[in-house]
């Protein structure tokens, strides 16, 4: 999803909007969809503030995850839509990943 999501033009989604797509988890084809969740403003952890669009999707119990759950994902609300935080709960709590950095940008 957070490479899909790199297509999307957000511009023409609503709140809440559910997004269609495919995903693979461990050699199984799973129609699946993401929730367009708007526009936020997020603190990478040097405490820059970087203007996001915000999204979720479901996560398939497989061989990397262990329950069925969501994960969300803030992409940089420009042409680029890199993904620069993941947030996914585990069973022990969350893992949170930050994007330390981006080479060779097209724009």
């Amino acid at each position: 999803m957070m490479y899909y999501a790199r297509n999307i033009n957000f511009s023409e989604l609503k709140k809440n909007e559910k997004i269609k797509f495919n995903a693979i988890v461990d050699g199984k084809i799973y129609n699946l969809y993401g929730k367009y969740l708007g526009k936020e403003t997020i603190k990478n952890e040097k405490e820059e503030e970087i203007y996001c669009s915000k999204f979720s999707s479901k996560i398939i119990a497989g061989s990397i995850f262990s329950i069925d759950n969501e994960i969300f994902v803030w992409v940089t609300n420009d042409k680029n839509k890199i993904p620069v935080k993941i947030k996914a709960d585990i069973l022990i709590g969350s893992v949170i990943v930050y994007l330390s950095k981006a080479e060779n940008l097209k724009y």
